[in-house]
């Protein structure tokens, strides 16, 4: 199972950023990038606002705008690596959470995964809820960030430890005994056809990590375009 490429393009691989603002408990703000080796280029974060949600940032987008696509409720269908199929619903719940608006300066000469990730964006802090028919996900009230770079488009990112999970979903894609944390990293998005995202299994033993498709979803009427 692939990454889905519909409407937004999810980041690939850990992030490299730092938690900037971010609510108690809540790891996933996109905050300020960070470059440890300077020689090679870094991306400098200049400007952190605070805005009404109504009010434009300078990239023209708005909380408003954020969540014109993104609150509510999102029916979708979960794929498993098996082909199974059923339906998720994804809920988005806003509560007068902080939108922010993050500026971001190319610094040096940064490599091509700083470059990628060097971009201005708004954030707004809600909850969401992933509850899947089957029961495997029961996730209700995840602390996240919604991401908006351009309208009508947004992302956002969670990191799970299994052991605290609320559905019933078990590990068997690894041995568990085998590694000392196993975590699970979703990452969903919000386009004008709805929602969509990609749940993936990380084993982690010290600094070494293994990772494992466990399950994606795609927006109503693009089932066909998941990249497998």
């Amino acid at each position: 199972m692939g990454r889905i490429w519909v409407g937004f393009i999810l980041m690939a691989g850990p992030a490299i950023y730092g938690c900037v603002g971010a609510a108690d408990g809540d790891t996933t703000s996109g905050g300020g990038f960070t470059q440890v080796d300077a020689t090679e280029g870094s991306c400098d974060l200049v400007e952190e606002r605070v805005l009404a949600l109504d009010e434009d940032a300078p990239i023209r987008i708005s909380g408003d705008d954020i969540l014109l696509r993104a609150e509510g409720m999102h029916l979708s269908t979960l794929h498993y690596p098996d082909e199974t199929t059923l339906p998720i619903e994804v809920n988005v719940v806003y509560s007068a959470g902080d939108v922010v608006f993050y500026d971001r300066d190319l610094v040096g000469s940064p490599d091509v995964e700083v470059v990628e990730e060097c971009i201005d964006a708004v954030e707004v802090a809600v909850l969401v809820d992933v509850v899947s028919d089957d029961g495997l996900f029961n996730e209700v009230g995840i602390p996240v960030h919604l991401v908006g770079i351009i309208e009508n488009e947004s992302h956002w990112e969670a990191t799970l430890d299994v052991s605290t999970l609320g559905g019933t979903y078990e590990v068997t894609e690894v041995d568990p005994g085998a590694f000392d944390r196993i975590e699970l990293r979703i990452e969903g998005f919000f386009v004008t056809q709805g929602s969509g995202g990609l749940i993936t299994g990380v084993a982690i033993s010290g600094e070494e990590e293994e990772t494992f498709d466990v399950a994606e979803w795609v927006p109503p009427g693009q089932e066909g375009d998941q990249s497998r």
